[in-house]
């Protein structure tokens, strides 16, 4: 039963990922086509249409943008702990007569 609802989630998260791109690669399809249209002033569709596009591509970059520099601190401190916990404890391979096999 627990299998089941994983890969169920697995699979909406891969659809929905597929959607996602789907979609910014439609708006950057758009914006490229339509970069270079007639405008028809204040009122134009196809403008509206290109803010909208690009709205959507800088949601998604500033949410990739925020969770690289979140997983970089973590990583961060991750090694600054790991380090730490060496250097307190005092516990290197030499200490512990680890043998190393080379």
């Amino acid at each position: 039963m627990q299998k089941s609802s994983e890969s169920r989630t697995d699979m909406r998260i891969r659809v929905a990922s597929i959607l996602l791109l789907a979609v910014l690669l439609c708006s950057l399809i758009f914006i490229a086509a339509e970069a270079h249209h007639d405008c028809c002033g204040e009122d134009c569709l196809i403008c509206a249409c290109i803010r909208v596009c690009t709205s959507a591509l800088r949601s998604v970059s500033l949410h990739a943008a925020v969770k690289t520099v979140l997983a970089a601190v973590s990583l961060c401190l991750s090694a600054a702990l790991i380090f730490l916990s060496f250097r307190l404890n005092g516990v290197t391979p030499v200490i512990a007569k680890v043998r190393l096999n080379r």
